[in-house]
This record gives structure tokens, sequence and C-alpha cells, in this order.
């Protein structure tokens, strides 16, 4: 069934806000350890950004149930760029803490209503192939974001810049271009009459679902955070790769994740959303496991893209299985939980491994990080095995 025209513009309409967001990570994780800040400060800002989304997520979403969607999504996706903007006029780390904040708000009120606004304007005919739209678009985004740096050593080049100018005046296009696609967004939504929810009791089983899920995906945030927002600092750290390098290895992980996305409505279609979500995660552990082992650059590379693109695949089938699980009226405030126990875990062990990296290697942490991921995913199947969906 063919998607409606203006859940599909919508989800156009957050392509620079992508670019964005992988763009920032790559100068935080890559760029910065270059420039004179360490990786607890890259921890820092990293984890303000993600416990501020937290704090934040909750009274979005219970907002976006009782007044709407609309208005939190826009205006999050309005202060991404103007976060930016702060970011490209700042130099040093209490600015860059405090843009962070800036940041994990605007996440917060995107995250906490985009999969409620996509599930809202689809049915469970063509959800699914809705979220894996949007996964395909979010992951092509953020890996031009991710290439971006690829480039700069030839535009500092012909251009006669210097590193850091480069890497400043892309914050300034970038933060520009999602400004105005959040003007394209209120156009679309310009005639959207949105009916405010009125949030109905929450069924007991509703909430053991959401919650047995959140568990999971908390264990497997926990052993994401420990290495995943420094694979840049491990790329540069272990192999001695800057992030002109580091960025188009993102980039190329992210577009294999567009390709495995796209493959999540036929996987879902033949296996059920559960089990084809529980065998790609699974998959892909052997792939992280191994990164902790490898010594040449070019291999741990290609692990890591294969990695990214397994683990990955199942993102719009666990989508779709949270939205199908909710009603209507609660997907807000739902959206909003699992963010947070997405999130929360995400944060302190990123905040943890920046402790760590005093003690340890990047090498355990992959193992540990490993561990983590094998306890959610089982626990994942364990509990939902049974859905029919």
């Amino acid at each position: 069934m063919s998607l409606p025209r203006d859940v599909r513009l919508l989800i156009y309409s957050m392509a620079p806000n992508g670019i964005l967001a992988s763009y920032i990570g790559i100068f935080v994780a890559g760029y910065l350890p270059t420039s004179g800040f360490s990786s607890s400060d890259v921890a820092l800002v990293l984890g303000v950004e993600g416990l501020t989304a937290i704090t934040a997520a909750i009274p979005l979403g219970i907002l976006s149930d009782r007044k709407g969607r609309k208005s939190p999504m826009i205006s999050g996706n309005l202060l991404a760029g103007l976060a930016s903007m702060l970011l490209f006029a700042s130099r040093g780390l209490y600015s860059y803490v405090f843009a962070a904040f800036l940041f994990g708000i605007a996440e917060a009120s995107v995250l906490s209503t985009w999969n409620a606004i996509i599930a809202d304007g689809t049915d469970i005919t063509n959800r699914t192939k809705a979220f894996s739209l949007t996964f395909i678009l979010s992951s092509f985004s953020s890996s031009v974001g991710f290439a971006l740096p690829f480039v700069f050593p030839y535009v500092e080049s012909i251009f006669m810049l210097t590193q850091e100018k480069v890497h400043y005046l892309t914050l300034l296009i970038l933060a520009t271009a999602n400004i105005l696609s959040t003007l394209f967004m209120a156009i679309i939504l310009r005639n959207y009459r949105e009916r405010p929810h009125i949030p109905v009791e929450r069924k007991k089983e509703e909430l053991s679902h959401i919650f047995k899920l959140a568990l999971s995906n908390s264990i497997i945030a926990f052993g994401a955070g420990l290495i995943i927002p420094f694979v840049p600092t491990w790329l540069l750290h272990n192999f001695g790769l800057p992030d002109s390098v580091s960025g188009p290895v993102l980039a190329i992980g992210g577009l294999t994740i567009s390709f495995g996305a796209g493959l999540s409505p036929r996987l879902a279609s033949r296996l059920g959303i559960v089990r084809g979500a529980a065998l790609t995660t699974a998959s892909s552990l052997t792939f992280m496991f191994l990164l902790a082992f490898i010594k040449d650059a070019y291999l741990a590379v290609i692990i890591y893209v294969v990695r990214t693109m397994l683990m990955n695949m199942s993102n719009p089938l666990i989508d779709t299985l949270v939205m199908n699980l909710t009603r209507s009226e609660n997907r807000g405030f739902v959206s909003a939980l699992v963010t947070i126990m997405w999130r929360l875990p995400n944060s302190i062990s990123t905040i943890f491994a920046a402790f760590l990296l005093r003690f340890v290697n990047f090498d355990a942490l992959w193992l540990v990080a490993s561990f983590f991921y094998a306890i959610g995913i089982t626990i994942f199947y364990v509990y939902f095995r049974a859905q029919k969906f």
C-alpha cells in the first residue's frame, strides 16, 4: 500500500536535519580531539546532549499527546539549526556544552513526536514501509554529513582556507539549510488540522510490552554508549585515521544501513517483525566482537561497516513494533519513554567510558559493549517471540 503524500514529504523534509546531526557528531568526536580537546571533553559534550534529551523527552511527549504533534516537531527542528549557529560562533568548551544542551532539547522535541506523527498518518498495512523510508532517508542524509570531511582537504587547498575555517563554515551552511527545511516542513503542514488527543488510561498490557522493550533497548543502549560515539576517536587513536577518513567510513556505514533498511519490509513479511529484528541484531554481534582484536585499519573499517548494517537493519522493525503495540492517544508519551530508555543508559555509559579510557583501551570497550548487546538481544527475543506482527 502506498504512503500518503504528506507522510512522504515530511520524511523528505527531515533530510537536512540528518546531515546536520551526523556532521556535528563527526565534528565533536573527530575534529575537536585534533584541536586541543581531550576525550573527556568530547564525552562531556556528548553526555550533556543525551542527558538533556532524556530530561525533556517525557514532558514534550505528553504535550504532543495532549496538544498535538506539529508544533513540538517544528520547534525542535528549528532549535537544532539555532544551536548549530551557536557552535559556529563559539570556540570554547562551555559554549559547546551549552549548544549540546540546546541540541538535547531539539532532539527530545523531534524524537518524542516523529514516530507518533508518522504512525498517526499510516496504518498497520503501510507502517513498516513508512518507517523503512524514514530510516533509509535518515541513513542516507547521515552518510552525507559523515562524508563531508573527506572533501575538506581539497577545499582547503583550492580556496586556501585553514582546517578550522572549513569546519566552521560547514556548520554555518548546514545550520542555514536546517532552518530553511523547517520552513518547508511548516508549509507541508499548513493545512494540517490536528485534533488534540485526549489521553486514555494506559492499559497494563500495553505498558508491560513497552517496558519489556525498553528494558532490552536500555541494555543495548548502555553497551552502545561505551564505544559507538567514540568510533571516530577510536579510528584516530588506534589506526591514526583523521576525521577526513573516519567521516567517510561512517558515511559508508550509513549507506549500507539504507540498503539494509530497504530490505526490512520484505524481511518482516517473511520472518515477522520480531524474528527479523532478532536475526539481524544477533548476526551483527560476531563482527562487533571481532573489532576488539583487529589491528589492520582496512579490515577494521570493513568489519565495522558490516556490523553497522546488520545491527541497524532492525530499527524500522522495532519502530513499527512499538507503534503497533501502542494506541494513538499514547504514542507521544511512548515515543518519549522509549527515547529515555535508550538515551539515559547510552549517555551514562558514554560518560563512564570516558572514565574507563584512563585505565583501559578501546579494544576492551568493544568487548564489554558486545556483552551488553548479547544480553539485550536475548531479552528482546524471549519477551516478544510470541507476537504475531
